[in-house]
């Protein structure tokens, strides 16, 4: 900013016009929730005194952002279409640049005079369009700020904009007249915002007779080009091998095809391919290593913009004449200084680059650098975060309570919206070693790229929660509908695809469910699925809430069960290779076809359940039912019971979870142990009635076990070990009529009986890790057909002996 600028203190921020001048070409419309910069400054290169105005923005740079997942503000402005053009023509008819060119006359002297002892008039075209644009954003700069302080015309800011108005017109009609070739289409787009620059100032009484201020300012600066010094040859050879980081173009050392337009240099608006969305001018100072004090000094033009391609906003500074040209990515490193309010880039190979800023353009611009921080840290996975579906929305449409001051995400239908799924695992230790823990999901999603205003939300999901869908549509408008939060304080997004297989792989994926490509180890259909303290029984008066997801069936995977049901889909993760599960079968089979089978699983705490359900199918006190039977699943122990219509769909989905294979399953009249007491040659018979029994082979069907589970048996309620080929099978027919097969010298661990309420690991067996064998007794096990009994004998890994009546 030119050195005779007087710096004056500002109206307070909450006092200002409530209209932005402006239009794409000219200045920016009203912002409504635009970049802290915009909103909070009259300029973006006005330096304003240290006073209680200037010290806002910094105050609020400290609250920063409150990391709310729900925050969507953005600090990026929303695009507008409006336009101040009107009224271009004076009530004569007159154009306003053609009267402002009539009334300049004295100026335009003093511009020419200027010019000629600058010996500038040989310049290039493209050097006339640059100083023609530079002169533009410094008048519209100035503008800002007389509108913003509602500055009177004796004013020496309001003055000066007109000057720089009249600099701007001058170097525009200079240049079409020297040149030969003419640009105009660059010029006429220059002209154009010039133009409404005038028009507004004229609507608002600032245009003055140019003879009366002419001579006003002796110290203006009527200098046409900015003079730059010339580097030293350490200085380019730094800047040309820079090409990591921080981008350094000069148009001495690049060729044409290289140097970047002046549209993209110096930004008057959005062009096809870039927004920009602020502009301010700002001096670059160059250290060498060596040197503390700086070597090289820049008056600069600072503009903030996005390639609508990317995500992250860019800053570019470039000088008047192309010198030089820093494009910096805003998620790159940058030193912040306070005091001054400064810039600090490492350029390379020990030339740094320092960019001095006025207060209001420094925190403005911080707070776009947090923003962009902050929103590139939501889209990325977190700490122990692992991305699992990305995919772009046709449409979002996300709606919060009119309380919430965090909702800036649209309103209104969006396009095409980023879509990002990340699940939590950690990794924990225990006792038998690592372990992972599902946390539950995180939802992220951002509005277009090639929207000028980048939005986004994010909503953590599952880990206790219920996750709540709505599957609406219908042919090829179909789409999937999230609710998060409690009755009264509710949030919702609906999300439109352009397949239906991306709405429901978004579905499976916040569900827990597998990759669609993923082989299930058993598929069968599920009953009733029942979660509760103690051992359940079997009543078909009992209502699981479970049950209202309205269950078909249940998939084990190799890390987690799936039960799915019309309404809903409940997740159990587990890793079925590898982990201990505790079992338990009744001790009898059902009588009636009116019973199911039932399967009961022991459980420690776990905290990794999701469940999903439908909210259209199931009703708001059901919801609550499920969420208390996802509490209930935390508690430390608990028994899961698993009910089934046929008894082979529980024998796969039992082989699923132990990794060994049913081959009988029955029940006997009588289990016996033959106990020899101490000292002496007296046995007694250790007797149980009533009693099921499993026969089950591991898959290389080279181990088979031995279970059985008692109803009336004080020595234990259920009992597991090993018979080997070399194990001695001898049956036999008791003289009470009974069929039975005794188990020679069998060797197996006798089970310490507890109650469930001690440890919860009364009546439930592991089918993978066997206890120490520390028991050598006869078993007998008595049938009451002969039919059963051989059944049952066909199963063992060994040749039954036939012995005589017993």
């Amino acid at each position: 900013m030119a050195n005779s600028v007087q710096t004056r203190d500002p109206m307070e921020p909450n006092k200002r016009s409530s209209t932005w001048f402006g239009s794409p070409i000219g200045l920016r419309p009203d912002q409504t929730t635009s970049l802290a910069l915009l909103l909070e400054s009259p300029s973006l290169s006005y330096n304003l005194k240290v006073t209680a105005a200037s010290r806002h923005p910094q105050q609020n740079l400290e609250q920063e952002y409150d990391h709310s997942e729900t925050r969507t503000d953005s600090p990026l402005p929303t695009e507008s279409n409006t336009d101040s053009s009107n009224g271009a023509t004076g009530v004569d008819g007159e154009d306003v640049l053609e009267e402002l060119s009539r009334r300049a006359a004295n100026l335009f002297k003093l511009f020419r005079l200027a010019a000629e002892r600058e010996r500038c008039m040989d310049q290039p075209i493209e050097q006339w369009l640059r100083v023609a644009t530079w002169w533009l954003l410094k008048t519209r700069t100035y503008l800002s700020i007389v509108t913003y302080n509602k500055l009177p015309l004796s004013d020496r800011v309001c003055q000066d904009c007109q000057r720089y108005l009249a600099k701007t017109l001058w170097v525009i009609e200079k240049a079409l007249s020297l040149s030969r070739e003419t640009l105009d289409t660059e010029f006429g787009v220059i002209k154009d915002g010039l133009r409404k620059l005038a028009n507004t100032m004229k609507q608002q009484n600032l245009l003055t007779p140019m003879e009366s201020i002419a001579l006003v300012a002796q110290d203006f600066d009527y200098s046409i080009m900015v003079q730059y010094p010339s580097f030293t040859p350490d200085i380019w050879d730094a800047l040309s091998r820079s090409n990591r980081g921080t981008s350094v173009l000069q148009g001495q050392h690049l060729t044409s095809s290289h140097q970047l337009p002046t549209s993209d240099l110096l930004p008057l608006s959005d062009t096809s391919e870039t927004f920009v969305y602020a502009t301010m001018f700002v001096e670059v100072m160059l250290f060498e290593r060596s040197r503390e004090a700086p070597s090289f000094k820049f008056p600069c033009l600072l503009s903030v913009r996005r390639q609508k391609t990317e995500k992250t906003p860019e800053i570019l500074i470039a000088s008047q004449n192309a010198l030089l040209s820093l494009l910096i990515p805003l998620d790159s490193d940058i030193n912040w200084h306070m005091q001054p309010h400064a810039l600090e880039i490492k350029v390379r190979m020990g030339v740094t680059a320092r960019v001095q800023l006025s207060s209001w353009d420094f925190y403005g611009l911080r707070r776009v650098f947090n923003y962009t921080s902050h929103l590139h840290l939501r889209l990325q996975p977190w700490a122990g975060e692992e991305l699992i579906f990305e995919a772009t929305a046709k449409s979002v449409q996300y709606t919060a309570p009119k309380s919430s001051e965090s909702q800036r995400f649209p309103a209104l239908p969006t396009p095409n919206c980023v879509v990002r799924v990340f699940e939590n695992v950690t990794t924990e230790m225990s006792a038998s070693g690592t372990c992972n823990t599902q946390r539950g999901f995180r939802l992220a999603v951002m509005t277009d790229p090639a929207t000028r205003d980048l939005r986004y939300v994010c909503h953590n999901m599952g880990f206790g929660n219920l996750i709540r869908y709505a599957l609406i549509g219908k042919d090829d408008n179909q789409g999937l509908q999230l609710s998060f939060g409690d009755a009264g304080q509710e949030s919702s997004m609906t999300l439109y695809f352009t397949s239906n297989q991306e709405r429901l792989d978004l579905l499976r994926s916040i569900t827990g469910q597998p990759d669609t490509n993923e082989v299930a180890l058993t598929d069968v259909a599920l009953r009733s699925v029942i979660t509760s303290d103690g051992v359940p029984t079997p009543s078909s008066t009992y209502e699981s809430p479970i049950s209202s997801l309205g269950l078909q069936r249940i998939r084990v995977f190799p890390n987690s069960i799936i039960i799915e049901g019309s309404h809903g889909v409940l997740t159990d993760r587990i890793d079925v290779r590898s982990t201990t599960l505790r079992m338990r079968l009744l001790h009898n089979l059902p009588q009636s076809p009116d019973q199911l089978h039932m399967l009961l699983v022991y459980r420690q705490e776990q905290s990794d359940l999701t469940m999903g359900v439908s909210q259209a199918s199931i009703p708001i006190s059901t919801q609550q039912s499920l969420a208390e039977a996802l509490r209930l699943a935390s508690k430390p122990e608990t028994v899961r019971a698993y009910q089934f219509e046929h008894l082979h769909e529980l024998h796969r989905f039992q082989a699923a979870l132990t990794g060994s294979t049913v081959g009988y399953d029955g029940y006997a009249a009588s289990f016996s142990i033959a106990r020899r007491r101490m000292l002496v040659p007296v046995y007694t018979q250790w007797k149980a009635s009533i009693v099921r029994l499993q026969i089950v082979c591991s898959a290389n069907g080279k181990v088979v076990k031995l279970a059985a589970f008692f109803k009336d048996f004080r020595h234990a309620s259920a009992m597991i070990f090993e018979v080997k080929p070399t194990d001695v099978f001898e049956s036999f027919t008791s003289r009470q009529g009974r069929f039975g097969v005794r188990l020679v010298d069998a060797k197996f661990a006798m089970p310490r009986k507890t109650a469930l309420a001690d440890d919860g690991n009364e009546g439930f067996l592991d089918f993978r890790t066997l206890e120490y064998p520390g028991e050598h007794d006869d078993i007998m096990i008595s049938f009451d057909v002969k039919e059963e009994r051989d059944k049952f004998a066909e199963f063992l890994p060994a040749l039954v002996n036939r012995l005589h009546k017993v």
